[in-house]
Order: structure tokens, then sequence, then C-alpha cells
């Protein structure tokens, strides 16, 4: 049996409660967009909502567990623009913010494609004001996180100097400037 070909694509299936999300599932939409691990279908049961979304590849979280793989700044500033597109769709398309960004929830699959995930609870979060900005602290701990910045020797390099610059950006900065950067 062959998985995820054009008339069966691999998928998964998330389960939420309905008392724990109270009217809030309201707020959820299918999702398009190819930085984001995309909600393509929405079910509505009698104590549960389904989310059903696409399926991508390895966490970077679970990338850098593994330990063979460095990430490089040349790598890291790629996974970065790619987390920028995606912010944009959920800022400018989507009219919210993701709230819950980090190493756990940002996917790789085996195409080196970049994917947002967990965009269903971010759909149903309580609206924070300074979300936005919370997005793009996020993006600057997980440029951090990934190059490893406290814990590099080679401070004295023109790509550790741009690699720390940019993870201590502002946060109010807007993200297509981000992209210039």
């Amino acid at each position: 049996m062959e998985m995820g070909n054009a008339s069966h694509p691999v998928m998964f299936v998330k389960k939420l409660n309905l008392v724990d999300i109270k009217e809030r599932y309201k707020a959820l939409k299918k999702t398009y967009h190819e930085n984001l691990v995309n909600l393509i279908d929405i079910s509505l049961g009698r104590d549960a909502v389904y989310l059903v979304y696409e399926r991508t590849g390895l966490s970077l979280k679970e990338i850098k567990a593994h330990g063979r793989v460095l990430f490089d700044e040349i790598s890291v500033a790629t996974i970065c623009r790619e987390m920028i597109h995606g912010l944009i769709y959920i800022h400018d398309v989507l009219k919210q913010h993701h709230g819950d960004l980090h190493c756990g929830n940002v996917y790789i699959n085996e195409d080196g494609e970049v994917h947002i995930g967990d965009i269903g609870n971010s759909m149903i979060r309580k609206e924070d004001e300074n979300g936005i900005s919370h997005d793009i602290q996020a993006i600057y701990k997980i440029a951090s996180s990934l190059l490893d910045i406290e814990a590099r020797s080679d401070r004295r390099s023109m790509s550790f100097y741009l690699a720390d610059h940019f993870t201590k950006l502002l946060s109010d900065i807007p993200l297509q400037e981000l992209l210039k950067v």
C-alpha cells in the first residue's frame, strides 16, 4: 500500500475537547500557505473538535536532539526567512498571531521546506495585545537556540557578530522589514 499519494495524502488529526475551548472553536478556519502545517479540515463532534493537518517532517527540537545536525548561519537565516513568510500570512491574512512559536512546532520536511505548526491552537488562543511582538521575539529565540549563541567560541568572527545582532533586534520591527535584515 502506497502512503501519501495524490488521492490519499498523509495527514494527522488532533482532537480538542469542546469543554476546554468553549465557543472559540468558531475562530477555526482552513489555511493555505507553503510555510504552515496547513489546517486542511475541521470537524465538529458532539464533545470535540477534530483538526486535520497536513503531515510534515521533523521539528527543529527533534533535529537538534538528534545531535548529528549542526545549524550554520545560512541554514538558520533560511529557516528564519521562511518562518517570517509564514508569520506574515498568519498576521496579515488570518488576522491573528501565533502566540506559541518555538523549536517544537517549527518543522522541516524531507524536501527542506520549513513549516510553522500548531496553527489551530493559535486560532483558539485568547488574543494578546503584544502577540505580534511575541512572535518576532520567538524568531530571535529560535535563531539563538539553533546557533547556540551562548556557547559559541567564535565570538570574534563576523558571522557570530551578525547572528548575535540579529537575535537582539527590537521586537516591534515590522515583519517585512525583518526580511531585509
